[in-house]
């Protein structure tokens, strides 16, 4: 009798068919995802409840903040926060430098630059209380990597006695300077 196969041949066949039944396997067996894009008018994330901050290298406290709410949406850089609370903190002493308030704000996550929006409240602190100076305003530009906030809204500053109206106006706070753009009114109360 004659042999009909031989071992090279039979292992060969069966690599052959192992293979076949691994890829027939892995094609039934493959599971597609894709990616499913949220709807643009919806936030991706909402927070309820925010308190956070930040701290430099020495463990001071450079910001904090405070939100009953904020979200983000998506492929969108900036978060939606309600209700903000925002101090700043000095990197010499544990003095609040500024806060700040704002019924509706967003910040890039990115840039650091932001916009508070209505009933925003800028208050500039100093040792001296009758050198605090308060702004009260809308849509205000927020820049936190140089701490310059600039409108070209209707706003109202208050120090000391004195109180101010402009339209527009710039504070760099860095160099603590205040600079009124146009239709300037001040009152002074003794």
């Amino acid at each position: 009798m004659q042999k009909i196969y031989s071992s090279k041949a039979f292992q060969f066949f069966a690599v052959i068919i192992i293979a076949s039944l691994c890829l027939l396997l892995n094609t039934l067996t493959q599971i597609n995802f894709h990616k499913m894009s949220l709807p643009k008018t919806h936030p991706q994330y909402n927070v309820k409840g925010i308190t956070g901050g930040v701290y430099n290298k020495q463990g001071k406290m450079l910001y904090a903040l405070k939100s009953p709410e904020a979200f983000e949406y998506p492929d969108d850089e900036r978060i939606y926060i309600k209700n903000l609370e925002l101090n700043l903190f000095s990197e010499s002493s544990n003095d609040i430098t500024y806060s700040v308030t704002s019924n509706d704000a967003w910040i890039n996550r990115e840039t650091k630059v932001g916009l508070l929006g209505e009933s925003s409240v800028l208050k500039m602190y100093n040792p001296d209380p009758k050198q605090v100076v308060t702004i009260y305003g809308k849509n205000i530009n927020l820049d936190m990597n140089s701490n310059i906030f600039s409108s070209d809204e209707d706003a109202k500053a208050l120090q000391g006695n004195g109180t101010v109206y402009t339209h527009g106006f710039k504070y760099d706070n860095k160099k603590h300077f205040l600079v009124l753009t146009s239709k300037v009114r001040v009152v002074y109360e003794q």
